[in-house]
C-alpha cells in the first residue's frame, strides 16, 4: 500500500501509473477511475480499495 499511495501522491508518468495497477490487482485490491466530463479542471476521480485481509 506504500508504493500505491507514494505513486498517487506525486505527479506520476503513465509507466508509474500503470505499475501502481499492477500492483493495486496483485493485492486483491480494487480500483476505478471515473472520467468526470462535465468538469473544467481535474476531470478524473480515482479510487482504490484495501480490503481487510
Amino acid at each position: 500500500m506504500d508504493y500505491i499511495k507514494l505513486v498517487l501522491s506525486k505527479d506520476s508518468d503513465l509507466e508509474d501509473l500503470l505499475m501502481c495497477f499492477e500492483t493495486v490487482k496483485e493485492n486483491g485490491d480494487v480500483a476505478v477511475i471515473k472520467f468526470d466530463g462535465g468538469r473544467e479542471s481535474d476531470p478524473y476521480t480515482l479510487f482504490i480499495s484495501f480490503p481487510d485481509g
